[in-house]
Formats: C-alpha cells, structure tokens, sequence
C-alpha cells in the first residue's frame, strides 16, 4: 500500500483523465450528435429504466460516476484501505474532485468568453463600430420536457409515457362598456 501522500498524488493525477473524458462527452461538438441523440432518447423512450440510461449519458455528474469506475478499475487505485472499501473510496473522492475540475473548467471558459467579449467592445468602440452581441446560451443541460399533440386534444408526456389533460386557460374578463 502506498503513503498517503502518494496516492493523494494518485487521485489528483486521475482527476484529470476522468474530468477531461466526462466533459468531452457530455459538452464539446465532437459528441453533440450522440449527445442530442440520448437526449431525444431520454425524453421519448417508453419505459423509465431506458430514459434514465440515456439521461445518464448527457449529464456530467451522472456520467463522471462511470468513468471514475472505468479509470479505477484500469490504474487499480485504492485510497487509504484495502480491497473493496479503497475502491470504494477512491471511487468517490475520485468524481468529487473530478466534478471540482470540471466546474473550474466551466467557469476559466466563461470567464475568457467574457472577457474577449469586453476586448471585442472595447476595440469595437475605439473605431466606432457597434457593439458585439454575446453568443446565445448553448443548451448544455437537459431542455424542456416537449408535448406531443394527439389526436383527440390531449397532449402525451414523452417523461412518464402518458396523456396528459391539456391545461384550462382562464378566460379574460372583460369589463361592461358604458
């Protein structure tokens, strides 16, 4: 068994592996197909156990569990006791720090994206041309839940599988003319 500090050094090295994997998947354009594809999945699918698999694959918390599992199992990393409750530690602390660098990660790139933003004005400003919009939000996370119309006036809810009555929109009242 290693020091401590040898395998805090071990689990701050990790980190960064199953952060840089979990972040590729579950935010670059380079999976943005398979991305939007589970997603569409996980709104449409008609049973809950095929939703929530897809859901885990385009949420960043949900997914770092699996590749902290992955890269445990590969490197054979334990941290501070022995078999199976190592594993089970290290397992833990190992998407806790990973989540910690992906938020980092997250917040370094938006703090970049504003400040280039703030060059782009400035500059902009100085040879009189308008300013630069911001970039629209990208949908990072999971969107609205979507109704699908039927045929007989009710909406389906593609989360639970289900109809669903359409709402009752209370109507205006209008004051009498005099």
């Amino acid at each position: 068994m290693n020091t401590a500090a040898e395998q805090l050094l071990s689990l701050v090295i990790l980190g960064i592996p199953v952060a840089t994997v979990t972040w590729t998947v579950t935010h670059e354009e380079v999976f943005r197909e398979m991305r939007e594809w589970c997603l569409r999945k996980s709104k449409t699918c008609s049973r809950l156990y095929e939703r929530k698999f897809f859901y885990l694959l385009t949420c960043e918390y949900c997914l770092s569990h699996y590749v902290a599992a992955l890269f445990l199992a590969l490197a054979g990393f334990q941290l501070l006791l022995p078999g199976w409750r190592g594993y089970l530690l290290a397992w833990f602390a190992l998407v806790w720090l990973a989540n910690v660098y992906m938020s980092l990660y997250g917040r370094l790139r938006l703090d970049i994206r504003h400040e280039r933003l703030e060059i782009e004005t400035t500059q902009n400003a100085a040879e009189g041309l308008p300013e630069p919009q911001p970039d629209p939000p990208q949908n990072k996370g999971v969107a609205p839940i979507a109704t699908k119309p039927s045929l007989e006036g009710q909406s389906v809810n593609p989360t639970i599988g289900r109809a669903t009555r359409p709402r009752r929109v209370p109507r205006e009242i209008k004051a009498p003319q005099t």
